[in-house]
């Protein structure tokens, strides 16, 4: 027997896929909007980012470039800095999480293009009512998606601060700030409190 689907649960479903369109190009950009060089963390004060060579960029406004290569190899300037082993820990620490975060929006980028396509292949089909049926569960995917990058995050900012207090003239290049950390965090928080409200 068909299944017959009203008007008001029709609306509910559209509306319900375009925020889960809107949601997915936005993390997809956010994943191939710069191949070349990813970012890390954007701030007023300045930035972080990794290159193809897989060699992290600190930029602040008025300083010299301070870059982490693959190695592990702190630069300022260009020029190479001697670290003692606590310091070369410490930077260890930071470039790991720092690819932890780009790993983690890379998968949220995935899985936002991924889903967007799926979307709109059913769409294509006029198969509405299907899409609505696992809206929730796209969400609540990409919500989990959000969990390890605000980890990683946060693990990031622990190591800057760790390497600032033993590095302190890389106070300078202290980029990432507590408050995206929180923001973050918030972020998950909201979407839990949506999905709850809807379940």
């Amino acid at each position: 027997m068909p299944r017959v689907t009203s008007r008001r649960a029709v609306g509910d479903t559209r509306r319900g896929v375009a925020t889960l369109l809107a949601m997915a190009a936005l993390l997809a950009l956010a994943a191939c909007s710069n191949p070349g060089a990813s970012n890390i963390a954007q701030t007023d004060k300045g930035s972080i980012s990794i290159d193809k060579q897989q060699i992290v960029h600190v930029r602040v406004s008025g300083k010299s470039v301070a870059t982490v290569d693959a190695s592990h190899a702190l630069a300022i300037g260009g020029k190479p800095v001697a670290l003692s082993p606590r310091q070369q820990h410490d930077i260890d620490a930071y470039y790991n999480h720092a690819v932890e975060v780009i790993t983690a929006s890379a998968n949220m980028g995935q899985d936002g293009t991924g889903i967007a396509k799926s979307v709109l292949s059913s769409l294509s089909k006029g198969d509405i009512a299907s899409i609505g049926e696992n809206v929730s569960a796209r969400v609540g995917t990409m919500m989990d998606r959000l969990k390890p990058l605000c980890e990683a995050l946060d693990a990031t900012y622990d190591a800057q601060s760790k390497l600032v207090s033993d590095l302190g003239r890389f106070g300078s290049y202290a980029v990432i700030e507590k408050q995206q950390v929180i923001d973050c965090r918030k972020k998950i928080d909201a979407k839990q409190d949506r999905a709850n409200r809807a379940s």
